[in-house]
């Protein structure tokens, strides 16, 4: 991860030359990327670890924006 860029990679094996290693179940990850949890939240509790700089933790999750809000739903009668 540099300056004027960013590169992802899906890995199973060591990698070596990471910049940024985030380790989290996709149920973690999925809860942070939609806001529902905080970095914070995640790193205290142990569901995600982070090998790296958290600056650039904190600049891979802007990358993805917060859910829009849901609207124009009713509740459903019976």
């Amino acid at each position: 991860m540099d300056g004027d860029g960013l590169h992802l990679a899906r890995v199973d094996s060591s990698p070596a030359q990471a910049d940024l290693v985030i380790e989290t179940s996709p149920q973690a990850l999925a809860a942070v990327l939609g806001r529902a949890r905080t970095l914070d939240d995640v790193l205290t509790k142990g569901d995600l670890t982070l090998t790296g700089p958290r600056a650039a933790a904190e600049r891979f999750l802007r990358l993805f924006p917060p859910p829009e809000p849901v609207t124009g739903l009713s509740a459903r009668q019976g």
